[in-house]
């Protein structure tokens, strides 16, 4: 616990004991021994995937910041859940993931939505449809 908070804050603070035991990264395990997927054009950003054993790491490179960047970790097992459930449905939100997986709470939200429908697509499992437009992107999800 940081030292430097309050003690009604340290008292009320997060501790990573408190989640569950899935919810645990260890960096150095994850990040070590990638191996790369597959690239994903999104509508304004390019997506780099990576196999990291129990997980898929996504990143991206950050367009105001040069040499910096964002990533993202999604657990494998909820990336072949997904799969198994929508095989061969077309036109597919992030939205729409997190309203049909609501009950298992597997999906936390739209952009942990976003980012399993972006390893299915590097894993060819998936495309985007790029005949609809707007704001949202719509996935073509292939029979298993």
């Amino acid at each position: 616990m940081p030292w430097h908070l309050p003690a009604s804050a340290r008292e009320n603070a997060v501790r990573s004991s408190d989640h569950p035991k899935e919810w645990e990264m260890n960096l150095r395990k994850d990040l070590s021994n990638l191996n790369f997927v597959g690239r994903v054009q999104g509508k304004r950003q390019t997506y780099y995937v990576f196999d990291g054993g129990e997980r898929y790491l996504i990143a991206s490179a950050a367009k105001s910041k040069p040499n910096a960047g964002y990533f993202n970790m999604v657990e494998k097992g909820v990336v072949e859940y997904v799969l198994k459930r929508i095989a061969g449905e077309p036109g597919i939100t992030s939205q729409q993931l997190v309203q049909r997986a609501r009950r298992t709470k597997r999906i936390v939200d739209s952009l942990h939505a976003l980012n399993i429908l972006y390893v299915l697509v590097a894993l060819r499992k998936a495309e985007i449809d790029r005949k609809r437009e707007g704001v949202k992107l719509y996935f073509d999800i292939r029979a298993a």
